[in-house]
């Protein structure tokens, strides 16, 4: 989404474009999604009412959200054509696993080159996440840690980074 979009109380969310909504509401704005009033969620004002927080802080949070959102790539492919479309090897592919230790993995396959996040001392990682050319591909077995993690990533200033969805990668399996 490149388009500049102006933020109001009566902004309809869904006109943010924002990929993965169901995953904002929940991981930002703390809003279940088997809650009886998500559905009732269509504007800002719908969500500041419904959260508590103030029409000013929803829209801060949305627009460094739109920001963090326009420089992830979500790639509706499996790993393999990713890989393939992108010019990168597999076995120089960074997988970055933001699941919680107790979570069951998303992929059937042996993989290599992965580094657990809740395992790294994230200030020295990230710095060498950044110097690295190579891709970075981030999942999580719920898809929902992995976002939040590619946008704070993101933030920090790690390029090449792709958010994949598990279901898009449950067939695939992975060999390096």
């Amino acid at each position: 989404m490149s388009k500049k979009i102006t933020l109001k109380l009566e902004t309809k969310l869904k006109a943010l474009e924002l990929s993965c909504l169901d995953v904002v509401l929940e991981e930002i704005f703390f809003i279940w999604q088997a809650s009886k009033n998500i559905n009732s969620i269509k504007t800002i004002a719908d969500l500041s009412q419904i959260c508590g927080l103030s029409p000013d802080e929803i829209m801060r949070r949305l627009r460094e959200l739109i920001r963090c959102n326009e420089s992830i790539k979500i790639d509706k492919i499996n790993l393999h054509r990713l890989v393939k479309e992108k010019g990168h090897s597999l076995k120089d592919l960074i997988c970055l696993d933001a699941s919680f230790p107790h979570e069951k993995r998303p992929f059937t396959g042996s993989l290599g080159n992965v580094h657990f996040l809740w395992e790294e001392n994230l200030s020295d990682f990230i710095k060498n996440l950044k110097v690295l050319s190579a891709a970075k591909l981030i999942f999580c077995s719920s898809g929902k840690r992995s976002y939040s993690a590619a946008m704070y990533l993101k933030r920090q200033g790690v390029n090449d980074l792709y958010y994949v969805k598990p279901e898009l990668l449950k067939d695939v399996v992975v060999t390096f």
